[in-house]
């Protein structure tokens, strides 16, 4: 969850929360509330609400922008995305699954990434 509020994201926050939880020794639910004060909310629930507004103008504002060009859909565990809004040309789909079975058997006994 990286949602961003006035330049500060939930992940941040809560980063500032574990540092102030480990210096004082306080539960993480404190920590959360004092971490969000600093920044200047009341408290962590606050915060929260405010950046999910926050997030829901920011999807307002990029469907106005894409129009009908993209349609929305939900992927488990990743959340929100957006897809063209049309359909691929039979002879374009045949070559992005050519170019993927290349790249596919090319790294199928591959173990990970290493640089020389």
């Amino acid at each position: 969850m990286n949602l961003n509020t006035h330049n500060h994201s939930v992940t941040y926050v809560k980063r500032q929360a574990k540092r102030i939880k480990k210096a004082l020794n306080l539960p993480h639910h404190e920590a959360l509330d004092q971490a969000a004060s600093i920044l200047g909310y009341s408290n962590w629930r606050n915060f929260l609400s405010r950046s999910n507004k926050t997030v829901q103008d920011d999807k307002l504002r990029v469907m106005a922008r894409t129009g009908s060009k993209t349609l929305g859909y939900i992927r488990t565990l990743v959340g929100p995305q957006r897809r063209p809004n049309g359909k691929m040309p039979i002879s374009v789909h045949k070559e992005v699954g050519r170019l993927l079975k290349e790249i596919y058997a090319a790294t199928y006994y591959r173990k990970g990434v290493y640089t020389e």
